[in-house]
């Protein structure tokens, strides 16, 4: 298991491009994977080095999930790469149990840019909770990574 958010389970953590190069064989969680993927940054050396690095997940042995708060923040290359999206949404019960609802949408095989609704899905989500601190930040990609922004007077 390969994450750039803490985890409470032994994983390897992704905190440089590096870190990403050398991900095989397991899962990649990338939590607001726009950070390292920003839509607006495209063309940076940083954007293309993680695009490449993404593109071959599949023979990496990698399954790759990544969450975005906007679809359309996360760079368009990635976005065609993307098989399935699912919209989650908790739901608390009186009696204090906890689900977790999915939509499930897959890509459609006519457009890069359509979606299908599939499925939808419920589990307990108690015990996902367990397994990481939903407060906690991600790691972002270190400053070097980052396009370099300049003040404009």
């Amino acid at each position: 298991m390969f994450a750039n958010y803490p985890l409470k389970f032994p994983y390897v953590p992704i905190r440089t491009l590096e870190d990403l190069r050398k991900a095989t064989y397991g899962i990649l969680a990338m939590d607001e994977f726009y950070v390292w993927m920003d839509s607006r940054s495209s063309g940076t050396k940083a954007n293309k080095a993680t695009s490449y690095l993404i593109f071959y997940t599949r023979k990496k042995m990698l399954d790759f999930f990544f969450t975005t708060h906007r679809f359309g923040n996360v760079d368009k290359r990635v976005r065609r790469l993307t098989d399935e999206r699912l919209f989650p949404k908790l739901i608390q019960l009186e009696s204090g149990q906890v689900f977790l609802t999915c939509q499930v949408f897959a890509r459609s095989q006519t457009s890069d840019d359509e979606f299908i609704f599939m499925r939808n899905f419920t589990l307990n989500a108690k015990p996902l909770f367990k397994l990481y601190d939903h407060t906690s930040g991600i790691f972002a990609p270190a400053e070097d990574m980052l396009p370099k922004v300049e003040a404009t007077a």
